[in-house]
């Protein structure tokens, strides 16, 4: 493996870090040469999926070019080598006009791993214009994915099938709060509470996936989940064991005890929100009888309607009676079962 050490490039032009396959040693050392020269660096390295995957591990890169020769079709290789072991790298192939072109736009037809094909000769700026585009929109992507990590699994759905306005269909809502997580905020530096928040939160929103819901929103000290479509009772209760487990079981259970509540029925779900902030949401009575459920339920507790208990098919584990208990917001007594949990309180370390 050689290396051209990068020359100082101007403010404008950030230089940028560039793996070069080229098995002929005449055409490598002006492309090489050609790209230093701009302010880049450039590492080259054979043509072989060994070879480019030592290369690919020995540091970061920006893109990958393949100076393509008609005599060397194998060569192609190192591009399918590079898109499924950085499939972000943008993949560039240089080919002469004829042949060496057409067998490379073939190949690509079937494999679909090149991003740009540049004739060659080269012209003055034709490779470093693509290079710097193709790079921005790596970079572009990459931003992209970092703020779409903010918005809920459902969100995402919801803008993926282009739909344009709220819509009405059945749902299993599940609601967690931390108990006394305004007792445990007051007495503990706030980056300790921040931070066992966070694993909590994020265990939790691990066993919501694993049992097939998505994650609405997290509400600071707890999560909104929902589940859809056949089994969606099962999946919700299943999750609320789940979770249930995780409150007996973590290393942080001692002082990070979850109410867990859940409830099944008609829910909006849609857009909401000013226009240019709006956020996927999911509203209705049923969302707000898994919140006020989960209010009442104790450390570890699963409290949950007879409904979605009897359709999630799991009445062996259903307690022997129900009970009614007020509801804010409800105008009659509102019946529901409890699922006590299994881990003993205890009153020493109260810290997580």
């Amino acid at each position: 493996m050689s290396a051209i050490e990068s020359i100082p490039s101007s403010k404008s032009t950030p230089p940028l870090s560039i793996l070069l396959v080229d098995t002929q040693d005449h055409t490598a050392r002006v492309l090489l040469d050609r790209i230093a020269s701009r302010g880049h660096r450039a590492i080259s390295c054979g043509a072989t999926r060994p070879q480019v995957q030592v290369a690919l591990e020995g540091g970061e890169f920006d893109a990958f070019i393949l100076d393509f020769h008609y005599d060397r079709p194998h060569d192609l290789e190192a591009c399918l080598a590079v898109r499924q072991l950085r499939p972000a790298l943008p993949v560039i192939v240089l080919a002469s006009p004829g042949l060496a072109l057409q067998r490379v736009r073939a190949w690509n037809q079937k494999v679909a791993c090149v991003d740009e094909t540049i004739r060659k000769p080269l012209d003055g700026e034709a490779l470093f214009r693509t290079l710097h585009a193709l790079v921005q929109k790596r970079r572009a992507d990459s931003r992209a994915r970092s703020f779409a990590n903010l918005v809920s699994e459902e969100g995402r759905n919801w803008v993926e099938h282009a739909r344009t306005g709220p819509m009405l269909s059945e749902h299993a809502i599940l609601f967690t709060d931390i108990r006394r997580s305004t007792q445990l905020i007051s007495s503990l530096p706030l980056p300790r509470w921040f931070d066992a928040i966070n694993r909590s939160l994020s265990d939790q929103g691990a066993a919501v996936r694993e049992a097939g819901g998505s994650v609405v929103k997290y509400t600071g000290d707890g999560m909104l989940a929902s589940f859809r479509g056949r089994g969606r009772s099962h999946q919700a209760l299943r999750c609320a064991i789940a979770l249930q487990e995780l409150d007996a079981t973590s290393d942080y259970r001692d002082s990070l005890r979850v109410g867990i509540g859940l409830a099944e029925g008609l829910v909006m779900t849609g857009l909401i929100g000013e226009p240019g902030r709006q956020q996927y949401d999911v509203i209705g009575a049923t969302v707000h009888l898994a919140a006020r459920l989960c209010a009442i339920a104790e450390a570890g507790e699963i409290v949950a309607t007879p409904r979605l208990v009897r359709s999630a098919g799991m009445t062996g584990s259903m307690p022997p009676e129900s009970r009614t208990t007020p509801l804010r917001g409800f105008d009659a007594p509102v019946e529901y079962v409890c699922f006590p949990s299994t881990y003993p309180r205890k009153t020493s370390g109260t810290e997580p």
